[in-house]
């Protein structure tokens, strides 16, 4: 057997990097309450993002709220949005004077 439990006699560069992406890319599944999939489905219309990245950003700032417990919400809110900003807009160097 080349390749796990496969029973073909030659491995492609297909079966290799369906393996990867099944281990490092894929998401997992995680079963949660229906009451928290609702507030979720609400706000996530609300904030104009899916169910799934509003779950996400809960969490992060839960996360960071826990790992960081003398900052207030909105200290932790707006340090997120200005890492998100940096990350996805276009940088311009500041020259001063």
């Amino acid at each position: 057997k080349a390749f796990g439990s496969c029973s073909c006699d030659q491995v492609t560069l297909f079966d290799v990097y369906a393996t990867y992406c099944y281990i490092y890319c894929m998401s997992t599944v995680v079963r949660i309450s229906d009451n928290l999939a609702k507030q979720a489905r609400l706000r996530s219309k609300l904030e104009q993002r899916s169910m799934t990245s509003q779950l996400e950003y809960w969490a992060k700032i839960g996360k960071t709220a826990e790992d960081n417990p003398d900052l207030p919400f909105s200290f932790i809110k707006e340090t997120l949005l200005a890492r998100a900003e940096i990350q996805y807009s276009d940088k311009e160097e500041y020259t001063f004077g």
